[in-house]
C-alpha cells in the first residue's frame, strides 16, 4: 500500500509493509545468515585506501598545506576518489 502525503507543498511517499512480509523476510534471513556482518565479496579488494597510502598522504599534506587532491592522487598513483576517501 502506498500513500502520498503533501506537507508545505512537498510530496512524500510512504510505503507500508505488511507484518507477514516482514516475518517472511526474517525467516529467510535466519535461514541463510547467522550474522549481520558483511560476508566475503567477490572481486578485487580495496588497496588504494591502505595504511601506507594514508601515511604517505598525511606526510605530504603536512609538508605542503596547499597541495591539491589531484597532485596527491597523481603522486602516489591512486584515483581522485580514493584520495578524497583518505582525506575525509
Amino acid at each position: 500500500m502506498h500513500k502520498v502525503l503533501r506537507k508545505n507543498g512537498m510530496r512524500s511517499l510512504i510505503i507500508t509493509i505488511s507484518q507477514n512480509t516482514v516475518l517472511e523476510w526474517q525467516i529467510r534471513f535466519k535461514a541463510v545468515r547467522n550474522s549481520t556482518e558483511d560476508g566475503a565479496r567477490i572481486g578485487r579488494p580495496k588497496t588504494s585506501v591502505s595504511g601506507d597510502n594514508v601515511e604517505i598522504i598525511k606526510e605530504m599534506v603536512t609538508s605542503n598545506h596547499r597541495i591539491t587532491v589531484e597532485e596527491l592522487a597523481e603522486e602516489i598513483s591512486i584515483s581522485h576518489g580514493s584520495c578524497h576517501a583518505i582525506l575525509c
